[in-house]
């Protein structure tokens, strides 16, 4: 079964068990439609969700004190792939892009996209593994990327980036 991370624990509130969560997620009301997620592989039924300054905080059974919330400080929270919202038109799940073949406009190789983080601000950023093992680091924005989900990725990489 594929797993997605939707967020991490990332505190507690309370006496009763109340956990705070950073939202993986442009959209923390999407929590409002999860009703099970993982934690190390044991499952917790959410038994209520508040959304308050882009934080999600969740009631879980079986945590029904400061104490055990406390213990899933730093821990990230999984769903199934099936229980996720379908990406809408133009949208995909970043994991279906890794592996993904990287062109230039022209068809020629650049490398494979082997990775996606963010290293500061709003944007993700692409590791691309150029055919040389060098590796690539673009901003995953329109202007330099365009996505062919399950298929390739068409790179306008400006020789800056290229050459990093």
């Amino acid at each position: 079964m594929d797993f997605f991370e939707v967020g991490q624990i990332i505190g507690f509130h309370g006496l009763k068990g109340e956990v705070k969560v950073l939202p993986y997620t442009e959209n923390p009301e999407r929590f409002e439609q999860i009703h099970r997620v993982y934690i190390e592989g044991q499952s917790y039924d959410i038994r209520k969700v508040r959304i308050q300054k882009g934080k999600v905080f969740l009631y879980l059974d079986g945590i029904n004190d400061r104490t055990q919330a406390e213990k899933l400080k730093d821990k990230v929270l999984l769903i199934p792939r099936e229980d996720a919202d379908p990406p809408e038109e133009d949208e995909f799940f970043l994991e279906d892009l890794i592996g993904l073949k990287v062109i230039d406009k022209e068809g020629n190789k650049i490398g494979t996209l082997t990775g996606i983080t963010q290293f500061s601000g709003p944007v993700d950023t692409f590791v691309i593994e150029r055919q040389d093992e060098k590796e690539i680091y673009v901003p995953a924005l329109k202007k330099y990327l365009k996505i062919i989900p399950g298929v390739e990725v068409i790179a306008d990489i400006p020789e800056d980036l290229m050459n990093l």
